[in-house]
């Protein structure tokens, strides 16, 4: 009996510490700030964001909802990359909107106000006024992603659920 609880309890807890480590997944070793430029989309044709990532630095957000109606589009505003200890790179985004998937986040506030936002793979709740930060993430296992085989997650409102946004080749 005591061997099948040892069994059971370590068994739980490899399970445990994989599903921290998928529901993270580094970039691939080849991925570079290159591989950010682009237009990335997320969201529904009655609530998206488009996110132009220029090489130069900057980046454009063009934001629609239906309702309330609101429709926007951004200066070109500067974005920056940082890694985690964890090596998990993070694009920071001066100025980002983030009204698009959260009910009572101000369209008109960068960055969600002061309100605290979740960081999944750290696990700890952040402030980020004034910029949108979004996760830098490869595919999860077993799962083939079209190069550059990343996606960018943004942080969160709760501790469930996440929001992604995919590279769309023009």
């Amino acid at each position: 009996m005591l061997f099948l609880l040892a069994f059971l309890f370590t068994s739980c807890n490899y399970l445990n510490q994989n599903n921290q480590t998928d529901s993270c997944p580094l970039p691939p070793s080849s991925f570079t700030s290159k591989d950010l430029i682009g237009t990335w989309k997320a969201g529904i044709p009655e609530s998206n964001d488009t996110l132009i990532i220029k090489e130069d630095g900057t980046y454009k957000q063009i934001i629609h909802v239906d309702t309330p109606l609101f429709d926007y589009e951004s200066d070109w505003l500067p974005w920056s990359k940082t890694v985690s200890d964890q090596g998990i790179p993070y694009l920071h985004l001066e100025g980002m909107r983030l009204c698009v998937y959260w009910v009572g986040v101000d369209c008109q506030l960068s960055g969600g106000g002061q309100d605290s936002w979740y960081d999944f793979c750290k696990k700890e709740w952040v402030q980020i006024p004034g910029e949108g930060i979004l996760l830098v993430l490869g595919p999860p296992k077993d799962i083939k992603l079209q190069p550059p085989e990343i996606s960018l997650f943004a942080l969160q409102r709760s501790t469930e659920g996440t929001t992604v946004y995919n590279l769309q080749r023009r």
